[in-house]
């Protein structure tokens, strides 16, 4: 028998496992064990949860749990550490299979079988990423709408010295799973200097000391408003922090929160009248669409149809917002959702409907790109007895592509495709893209924010981080370029926010200098490696800031610095040779293949913003070699295609020998 003082429940719990495997060696133990519970514990599911549920108190009392280990080593002396270990194995397994449980709804209860995962398996007890398995979607996208919600109440524009934190997480995606009871949000506190407009908030991570109140968030929509309200209150009073610029709590905070953590309860259900949803025809910000992939004319799914509703979410992105209705045809007839509810096996309507949401949302995501999860939500309407389907979506802060390679945006009640020109002018417009030679940093340049535009002038460090993104777009196809691509950048956004006055012997100067060899190494290779085109094109205007800063230039080493420069000259170079081929549309068989991927380029023309910056950067003798050959280009006689064929070849020889 087991030591007293366990509950006898609990002791019929874990008794037959306990003693039956004997093995010793873990690796061994843990594999017998696992296979034990899987074929025990499978039959009667429903009481183990059971017992766990009605004994949560005794499992997560330290004391208790101490005293446990002490009668085991009492009764059981030479196998005690074993049987403990055993004891851990058998509780995470117990944990994990009632957190997989889908029809497991009490939050409170997960959130502490929770932390008795946490205790009971000790291998993972200090990584803070481990997932939880009952949150649904729902939940972790309601604590990322919070935090958007507090970025509009709180804009942080300068932080006097840097939180001592005993736990950062890199990103937003290592902690929205976080086991942590203790973090809600982030911010990357920079020593000097931290500039911040509405399109590029940071959040602060908050460690809250009061015991009773640190896991308000842990129990999903139940306390949340109240949690939100602390955490401003605590900003406020926080001594280790400066607050440059503080913006008064909105009155309707309360509500926006509460309606948030209403739509979980209801299922996300809207009862409105047709009017109020339907009033208004197709347009700039609304469309209609009679089934999701439902072809009512074949009668059969047809993929097609939820690419045209990719289409219309992925210009709602680039534009300015909008609604898409399933279910409701062109003419604003109610037709409903049913026929694409019946693609489901599941007889439960319900769970057809959260098919169908998830259906949705993974088209949307996988067609589009990850980073939308947070711009858009369905909603269910009732009319005219019938069901339909609302998907709500924000406008993006920077382009979205469809399928990695399409730019769609809205044009009345029509989703078009934008190239070339069109969609540079577009970037410059609606993104607010500048032209490159006017986000150059220069020595003398201070920071400010125009608090009327929320830009910020000069440099636009807005546009730079918005190059910095375009270098993270869809069209990278490379997962582990991407990765490599983002852990640099996300070293390299932080330099940037640094005082360029720096001292040669302060910790930041030397940190500054770490992280911008380590980026320029990365560049070099970079473009030397086979990489899409938008990716070189992104880097190269990083590198702009560094090759003309002369902060930069004092503190990095020559031969990388000359280098860089050197590259960046050539890159550009071969542009502007490259345009003045495609305007002249010189494409014999010797030229394509030099200019394989020129004949692929955006044609830009030559006295555009990025010409007329390469044009400054290429000395007399290049300008010259490219003159000449634009002269030889003008020439009619029957030679000129030779001639210019030779001048391409001695140019681009010259440029490789860096001439």
């Amino acid at each position: 028998m087991l030591p007293k003082k366990i509950p006898e429940e609990v002791e019929a719990l874990i008794l037959k496992p306990l003693l039956q495997i004997e093995s010793t060696d873990l690796n061994l133990m843990h594999k017998n064990l696992e296979e034990f519970l899987k074929k025990d514990v499978s039959k009667e599911i429903n009481k183990y949860i059971k017992i766990i549920e009605n004994n949560l108190d005794w499992f997560l009392d330290l004391d208790a749990k101490s005293k446990f280990e002490e009668n085991l080593h009492k009764s059981y002396p030479s196998n005690a550490k074993i049987y403990f270990r055993k004891y851990n194995l058998i509780l995470t397994f117990l944990c994990k299979t009632i957190l997989e449980k889908s029809d497991l709804e009490n939050i409170e209860l997960i959130d502490r079988v929770n932390d008795l995962l946490l205790e009971s398996d000790r291998r993972r007890r200090y990584y803070y990423n481990i997932k939880f398995y009952h949150y649904k979607e729902s939940i972790i996208a309601l604590k990322e709408k919070i935090v958007k919600i507090v970025n509009k109440v709180l804009r942080l524009e300068t932080v006097e010295r840097k939180h001592e934190l005993g736990l950062t997480l890199p990103r937003w995606s290592d902690f929205q799973y976080s086991l942590d009871s203790r973090i809600f949000f982030k911010i990357d506190f920079i020593e000097n200097k931290l500039i911040v407009n509405h399109n590029n908030v940071y959040i602060s991570t908050i460690f809250i000391k009061d015991e009773k109140r640190k896991n308000f968030w842990r129990f999903g929509p139940l306390k949340l408003i109240e949690f939100i309200k602390q955490i401003i209150k605590e900003i406020i009073q926080d001594n280790n922090m400066t607050m440059i610029s503080l913006y008064d709590i909105p009155n309707d905070i309360t509500s926006e929160l509460g309606a948030i953590t209403n739509k979980l309860s209801n299922n996300n259900i809207v009862e409105k009248g047709k009017e109020d949803i339907l009033g208004i025809e197709e347009g700039q910000t609304i469309e209609y669409k009679e089934t999701f992939r439902w072809d009512t004319k074949s009668q059969n799914k047809n993929k097609k149809l939820k690419e045209e509703i990719s289409k219309a979410v992925c210009a709602f992105l680039n534009s300015q917002g909008g609604k898409l209705f399933i279910g409701v045809n062109d003419d604003r007839d109610v037709k409903g959702i049913e026929s694409d509810l019946t693609l489901y096996s599941n007889l439960n309507r319900e769970k057809n409907k959260d098919l169908l949401t998830q259906d949705v949302r993974k088209t949307l995501i996988t067609q589009i790109d990850t980073s939308i999860i947070n711009l858009f939500d369905s909603y269910y309407h009732i009319l005219d007895n019938y069901e339909i389907m609302e998907i709500r979506v924000a406008a993006s802060t920077k382009p979205v592509f469809l399928f990695n390679e399409d730019f769609i945006v809205r044009n009345g009640n029509a989703s078009i495709k934008l190239e070339g020109k069109q969609f540079y002018d577009y970037l410059i417009d609606h993104f607010k893209y500048g032209p490159l030679n006017n986000i150059i940093i220069g020595e003398d340049d201070e920071y400010y924010v125009n608090e009327e535009e929320f830009q910020i002038y000069p440099p636009n460090i807005n546009l730079i981080n918005e190059y910095i993104k375009m270098v993270k777009n869809p069209q990278i196809s490379d997962d582990l370029l991407s990765r490599r691509l983002d852990s640099i950048l996300s070293e390299f956004e932080r330099f940037r926010f640094f005082d360029w006055n720096l001292k040669d012997d302060d910790y930041e100067t030397r940190e500054a200098i770490e992280t911008v060899k380590t980026f320029i190494e990365f560049a070099l290779g970079f473009l030397k490696s086979n990489v899409s085109r938008s990716v070189k094109r992104a880097l190269l205007d990083i590198i702009y800031i560094f090759v003309n800063n002369s902060f930069l230039k004092e503190i990095v080493e020559k031969n990388y610095f000359n280098e860089l420069s050197a590259l960046y000259e050539k890159k550009f170079t071969e542009r502007i040779l490259i345009n003045i081929i495609i305007k002249l549309g010189y494409f014999d068989n010797k030229l394509k293949s030099i200019l394989i991927e020129a004949a692929q380029e955006e044609k830009i023309d030559l006295l555009d913003d990025f010409s007329s910056v390469a044009l400054s950067l290429i000395n007399e003798d290049k300008l010259s070699i490219i003159k000449e050959l634009h002269n030889i280009s003008n020439q009619k006689n029957k030679e000129t295609k030779k001639e210019l064929t030779k001048s391409i070849e001695r140019v681009i020889r010259n440029l490789e020998k860096g001439i």
